[in-house]
C-alpha cells in the first residue's frame, strides 16, 4: 500500500487503487481524517475489491512528501549476546 500510494504521488496521479483489506481502509481512513488525502472509496471489482485513493496536492505538490513503514521489533525477536566459554 505504501508503495503504491509512494509511487502515484512521485508520477503525479490523482488516484492510487490497490487490493482492499480492512487494515488498508483503516489506514486509509486515518490518512483522510488526517487530511492527507482527499478521500478513499472502496470499489467492487467482481473479485475481491478495490480501494481507491484519491491523493491530494498543494500548488501541484503532493500533501504527501515522505512515506515510510517503521515496525516495531517484537519481544522475542531480540537477540541474545552470545554466551562466552571460560
Amino acid at each position: 500500500m505504501l508503495t503504491r500510494v509512494r509511487n502515484a504521488c512521485a508520477a503525479g496521479h490523482r488516484r492510487a487503487d490497490m487490493p482492499v483489506s480492512k487494515l488498508k481502509v483503516e489506514i486509509a481512513r486515518i490518512l483522510r481524517d488526517n487530511h492527507y488525502i482527499q478521500d478513499y472509496k472502496i470499489l467492487d471489482d467482481g473479485k475481491h475489491g478495490l480501494l481507491r485513493l484519491y491523493l491530494k496536492y498543494f500548488n501541484n505538490a503532493p500533501v504527501i512528501r515522505e512515506l515510510q513503514r517503521v515496525s516495531a521489533r517484537a519481544s522475542g525477536a531480540t537477540s541474545k549476546p552470545a554466551k562466552s566459554r571460560a
